[in-house]
């Protein structure tokens, strides 16, 4: 088990990077299937290879075409064109 609360996810080939508010881990399982295991009202997915949850975004950043989240670990993530419109509705 994981500890402390999921900030965000990244898939990394075959394994996923998880953040939490208290540790960062490698664990090898599909990007896919972790996505369906977190609530829905916890965060959401804005990149294929992406998930953040709403407590750890700090800010939208839009820069020319491309949007990024600016997340309270610091950390920048790239919400994807495909995204973006699902974004803008869940972060107003």
């Amino acid at each position: 088990p994981l500890a402390g609360t999921i900030l965000w996810a990244e898939a990394q080939e075959h394994y996923v990077r998880i953040v939490t508010t208290e540790e960062t881990r490698l664990v090898l399982c599909r990007f896919s299937d972790l996505i369906r295991e977190l609530p829905e009202n916890d965060g959401f997915q804005v990149h294929r290879s992406h998930w953040v949850a709403f407590q750890s975004i700090e800010e939208r950043i839009q820069e020319g075409q491309s949007t990024k989240l600016l997340l309270a670990t610091g950390d920048k993530v790239p919400v994807s064109r495909s995204y973006r419109k699902r974004a803008s509705e869940r972060l107003i």
